[in-house]
């Protein structure tokens, strides 16, 4: 009965799935196809701008786990929609400035996803920023439907950025014309580690998901707001000296971004102020070994046993030894590429969970308690980098962390 309980849990999301995330039609779609998908999209995008599901879903998830919250709107990357950022924080405050702690999300995958972890963090005296990060949907219909003629669907951001990267990538390869498939190919090199060319790498970013490292700076810069906003509540709560950023599956990359030196200089005019990031099941696909290597802030890698190995396991493990300042690599039994998010069984209806992977290795039992493990070491690294507790820093260093996996550490 268990066996057969699993297998129909697992056809369930596989089904949702299919049929909210299709996979690419193998011919060329009609005109007909290019505007539903444009339809779509834009459907998706006007949702996400009047529904309040996610505040609800904030106040929801927070009242349950007695910690505080408040939700920030933004503008985002494409000017005329609107970004939340959920700010999760302590129930009772002790009076210390508390260290904030920002959370990117995985692509596509919605910052609700990550409520309830980030509710630990907050029980755990730090004050938590989680977007809910606008762009992702209407790229990933792009990058789904690479091949075809989407590119001449209306779509203004889509079709802009396309036709950026189309001119750009004439003039770094010095050919005439490249097509969406000639486009596409040279990113699954890039993906796949075959071309080692960060300018090539960086091309692709600065056009098709550059949304994401605006995201994040108006993430960190709304740690900043918020502590100076004289009729807020966190009001000098914040210790913004010292903050962690994290991301999961595609949220590294712009974390990354923010850490790693270009030109002999940081990113962003807050780099100095990140004390610490983990990266968890981390594509770093658009970044080269000279990123890695300008690296000086402490750079945590965690993944799950059962994530994919060519392209998260094997990158991240030789990331580790390429990072110039302190590093970790943390690699948790028994998990997959999707332990980092809330619990999904149980929660349909209320959570879309965009589940894939070799999750027959996987239970719920498994799932529960690995995330609890997961939940403890970041406090502990946190507790580590950011506030300097001498035990967690000493438990740090030594490895000597209690867990059914692996840790290794360097320069710490």
């Amino acid at each position: 009965m268990k066996c057969k309980m699993r297998s129909t849990a697992a056809k369930l999301m596989i089904s949702v799935v299919l049929l909210l995330f299709p996979s690419c039609p193998k011919s060329a779609p009609t005109e007909l196809d290019v505007r539903r998908s444009q339809a779509h999209v834009e459907a998706i995008l006007k949702e996400q701008v009047r529904n309040t599901d996610f505040e609800a879903e904030v106040k929801r998830i927070t009242s349950l786990k007695q910690v505080k919250s408040l939700v920030l709107k933004r503008p985002a990357y494409d000017g005329s929609t609107v970004m939340k950022i959920a700010v999760l924080y302590p129930g009772r405050s002790s009076g210390e400035p508390m260290c904030p702690v920002g959370i990117m999300p995985g692509f596509t995958a919605g910052a609700f996803l990550y409520l309830e972890y980030a509710c630990s963090l907050a029980q755990a005296g730090y004050a938590v920023f989680v977007p809910d990060v606008q762009g992702d949907y209407i790229h990933f219909v792009g990058m789904e439907l690479f091949q075809d003629p989407i590119f001449r669907a209306d779509i203004p951001a889509l079709r802009a950025s396309f036709q950026t990267l189309k001119q750009d990538l004439e003039e770094y390869t010095g050919t005439d014309e490249i097509d969406a498939k000639e486009a596409f190919a040279l990113y699954k090199q890039l993906y796949a580690g075959v071309i080692d060319d960060q300018v090539l790498a960086d091309i692709f970013r600065d056009n098709l998901f550059a949304y994401r490292s605006y995201s994040l700076d108006v993430v960190v810069n709304s740690m900043f707001d918020v502590n100076e906003d004289m009729d807020g509540p966190l009001t000098g709560m914040l210790d913004t000296e010292h903050i962690g950023l994290e991301g999961h599956s595609f949220g590294p990359d712009e974390v990354l971004e923010a850490v790693a030196e270009k030109d002999g200089g940081p990113r962003f005019w807050w780099s100095g102020n990140i004390k610490g990031v983990i990266l968890k099941g981390a594509l770093t696909a658009l970044h080269r070994r000279e990123n890695f290597e300008s690296i000086h802030t402490p750079v945590i890698f965690m993944n799950g046993q059962y994530d994919d190995e060519e392209g998260v396991l094997q990158p991240t493990w030789k990331h580790y030894g390429e990072v110039a300042g302190p590093a970790g690599y943390f690699e948790i039994y028994g998990s997959g590429h999707l332990f980092f998010v809330d619990p999904p069984l149980g929660f349909l209806g209320e959570k879309f969970f965009p589940f894939w992977g070799d999750f027959e290795k996987i239970n719920l039992r498994t799932f529960r308690k690995n995330r609890e493990v997961m939940r403890d070491l970041c406090v502990l690294i946190y507790d580590a980098l950011l506030n300097d507790d001498p035990a967690a820093s000493q438990a740090l260093k030594d490895s000597s962390l209690d867990f059914d996996g692996e840790c290794y550490t360097r320069n710490m």
